[in-house]
């Protein structure tokens, strides 16, 4: 299944309610509901229904229990004081596998792998070199699937200036924001055109950030400021902080677009469908559900997963309602350039790639 239809696939995680499976019923071909593995998620501050990383995680637990027959649960950090205290209430509860979703969980995810290590842990955003015995590292190659919506965004301007900012300066937040850039300069290189990108320096490996990832008011004062500067493509990496600048973005009515990170757009936040040119995935929901299975099938082991364009664990989400913005031989360059990514033929260049 290619990224963009696994993103189609994924019901709307940005409402999807504890108690409530994501999808229809389960089919007669479906597990028999609690006869599976227990999953257990220690969501981070923006919650499982950030639209983002959050979500995707709590959709592949709650396609595990769907498919799986899994029994899962969640429970959401306040703060970053909370990571150990809710990893350590989930291993106390027999929980079969708990997944910590996000790089800043790394330190705690990594004292409670060694203090209890009969426990199975995935994190999400981070991996351990060497590996752990009883931990599933997960990371992404985002910047191969932001470099592809760097190239439409800047083939889809007008003003040729697009613009990005993150919530927290951390490696998966950067290498999006880096990915987008090197897309967007790419395009200007292929083309001759001069594009400008507003919000990051891929000289300085730095930009603007907000500093959190929930504080939406912030995010939709740096979007205006962007659309200020001539911005009319822009691409927050900013989890749930990033529906302030989306808001920013529909209230303009301008022509100005954004890029969706994580999810497809319109799945995720179908208020905002209208004002979205594509989006950057990171097929979280696929890596959490294979961990679930491994978990069942008493095969999961401590490793790594790196999710790239070849084994579909990153890519670019449809272009929907706002197609007609990327001109038809920008699409054809994307099928090669992502083809040539896969290859290796093409390299997107960031230091911060996880990519081989």
């Amino acid at each position: 299944m290619s990224a963009s239809r696994r993103a189609k696939s994924v019901c709307a995680l940005a409402v999807v309610a504890v108690a409530t499976a994501c999808g229809a019923p389960p089919s007669g071909g479906a597990a028999k509901a609690g006869d599976g593995p227990t999953g257990c998620l220690v969501a981070d501050t923006a919650g499982i229904n950030d639209g983002g990383f959050n979500a995707l995680a709590w959709g592949g637990m709650k396609k595990a229990e769907k498919d799986l027959g899994a029994k899962v649960r969640f429970l959401q950090a306040r703060s970053s004081d909370d990571y150990a205290t809710n990893i350590n209430a989930f291993v106390k509860q027999g929980c079969d596998l708990i997944v910590t979703v996000g790089f800043r969980m790394a330190d705690a995810t990594k004292a409670a792998s060694a203090q209890y290590p009969d426990a199975k842990f995935v994190i999400v955003d981070n991996a351990y070199d060497p590996a752990l015995p009883n931990v599933r590292g997960t990371t992404f190659a985002t910047d191969q699937g932001a470099f592809l919506a760097g190239y439409a965004a800047a083939s889809a301007s007008h003003t040729g200036k697009v613009g990005t900012f993150g919530g927290v300066k951390i490696s998966p937040v950067e290498s999006y924001m880096d990915g987008f850039a090197r897309g967007a300069a790419y395009y200007g290189k292929q083309t001759g055109k001069d594009i400008q990108l507003l919000g990051w320096s891929i000289d300085r490996r730095d930009g603007t950030f907000i500093g959190d990832f929930n504080d939406q008011e912030k995010a939709k004062q740096i979007t205006r400021a962007l659309m200020q500067q001539g911005a009319d493509v822009i691409y927050p990496v900013a989890s749930g902080a990033a529906v302030g600048g989306y808001s920013a973005i529909k209230d303009n009515g301008n022509g100005v677009l954004g890029i969706k990170g994580d999810i497809d757009g319109c799945t995720a936040l179908p208020d905002y469908c209208g004002i979205f040119l594509t989006s950057a995935l990171k097929n979280v929901d696929a890596a959490v559900f294979e961990a679930m299975t491994e978990v069942r099938d008493k095969t999961f082991k401590g490793s790594t997963y790196v999710g790239t364009l070849k084994n579909d664990g990153t890519g670019i989400g449809p272009f929907g309602q706002n197609e007609g913005r990327v001109p038809p031989q920008a699409r054809e360059d994307l099928k090669k350039i992502a083809d040539q990514l896969k290859t290796g033929e093409l390299k997107t260049g960031s230091p911060f790639t996880v990519a081989n």
